[in-house]
């Protein structure tokens, strides 16, 4: 192979120049955090902005949400007995109605003054 005129050929391949060199790439892993735990920043201050200002009702889903949560911890409704039940029959023939009861206390009253 023959060099270009003004090109120096390198003395060592450049796999070896790379690895000789310091590095100043963060490992991938660590890179990776950084951008999860920025992103999961950002959405919880955009969220508590947004619930706090209530930015197209958030604030009121969070308080729907916030009672349903309570809901759910307070446990499920006690049982309670509902109203008394009252039964309500027929009045048989042998029953005297009102009218009936008023005529004879006033014929009773009547006989018993004479």
């Amino acid at each position: 192979m023959t060099a270009s005129p003004g090109v120096v050929p390198l003395a060592k391949p450049p796999s070896s120049i790379v690895e000789g060199m310091p590095s100043f790439h963060r490992p991938r892993r660590r890179t990776i955090a950084i951008v999860v735990v920025a992103t999961v920043g950002l959405a919880i201050v955009g969220g508590a902005t947004a619930v706090e200002t209530n930015a197209l009702g958030a604030g009121r889903l969070f308080d729907r949400a916030v009672a349903k949560i309570d809901r759910l911890l307070a446990g499920p409704v006690p049982d309670r007995g509902g109203p008394e039940t009252v039964l309500v029959t027929s009045p048989d023939e042998s029953h005297v109605t009102g009218v009936e009861f008023f005529r004879a206390i006033s014929f009773l009253s009547r006989h018993q003054a004479e």
